[in-house]
């Protein structure tokens, strides 16, 4: 996914988190929406910044229209990111995704069938 334009809207310090909240406009080609990571190095590029320091809040698609509005924090240092910053779930639990998949599955496998409906005859 290519993204072709950026206009940033808003960026707002905000001195207490000691970051900037940025409002930006992206457009992108025909497809799927542009990921995270493609939003979040291209929105870097922009502001002249380090790609690690900013945090994708949303990405709000228009629909049928090859254009979003982005979210973002760009945090003026990585202390600061961290703590502030909600850490991803799988970091949390300290379980790959994978083996949460196959327990749920297995819990699946484990209920009864359904019971079968009494018609009145």
């Amino acid at each position: 996914m290519i993204i072709l334009e950026i206009d940033v809207k808003n960026k707002k310090e905000n001195v207490l988190l000691s970051r900037f909240e940025v409002t930006a406009s992206i457009t992108y080609e025909k497809g799927a929406t542009p990921s995270n990571e493609q939003v979040q190095a291209a929105l870097a590029k922009e502001l002249k910044s380090d790609k690690d320091m900013l945090s994708i809040k949303k990405i709000k698609t228009h629909y049928s229209m090859p254009n979003a509005t982005v979210s973002a924090n760009l945090y003026m240092n990585k202390e600061d990111m961290q703590l502030l910053e909600p850490k991803p779930k799988k970091a949390k639990e300290g379980q790959p995704a994978e083996k949460k998949t196959e327990e749920v599955g297995q819990a699946k496998s484990d209920k009864p069938a359904k019971a079968e409906s009494h018609k009145k005859e």
